[in-house]
């Protein structure tokens, strides 16, 4: 890198042509001036420009921040409302099975007093025609041997039947 940097200077000694015969030290002069008026009017305003730019930024980055905090307040609050919803969830569900449990306890007692009061009514009217069938037996033995054979038969024989027939 040496070699090419003194390759360089001594090929701009030999081929170029004497610094004073060119322009250029006057050239620099008038271009530092040039841009010394350059800032001297316009570095406020750039100051200002950057200075409004940096605040419109910092505005930009406080709005996310708010929005980011924001929406990290609504993400946990919508946690907490779905937490919330499911133990509710849960609840119901747990009360249903309660109210299920408790009305089919209740139609199985309902069904089962049915029962037996259609049994009871059941066994009460079978009695009931059991002691009239023994009612119209007992008439019809009684009035056919009263019929027939009234006068043949004693009371001792009567009775014996009788209690033969009911019995």
């Amino acid at each position: 890198m040496n070699k090419i940097l003194l390759l360089v200077c001594l090929s701009s000694i030999l081929f170029g042509a004497d610094i004073m015969e060119t322009d250029f030290i006057p050239r620099v002069v008038n271009f530092l001036i040039f841009v010394g008026i350059a800032y001297y009017l316009i570095a406020n305003q750039i100051k200002d420009m950057l200075n409004k730019r940096k605040e419109d930024i910092q505005q930009q980055l406080a709005q996310a921040q708010e929005k980011l905090a924001n929406s990290k307040k609504q993400k946990i609050q919508a946690s907490i409302k779905i937490q919330e919803s499911e133990k509710l969830s849960l609840d119901i569900i747990k009360t249903a099975k309660d109210e299920c449990k408790n009305i089919d306890k209740r139609y199985k007692k309902q069904t089962e007093q049915a029962l037996l009061s259609i049994k009871k009514g059941y066994e009460d009217k079978m009695k009931l025609d059991t002691r009239r069938a023994k009612v119209e037996v007992t008439k019809e033995v009684l009035n056919d041997f009263i019929n027939d054979s009234f006068n043949s038969i004693s009371q001792e024989e009567i009775v014996n039947i009788i209690n033969k027939k009911v019995a």
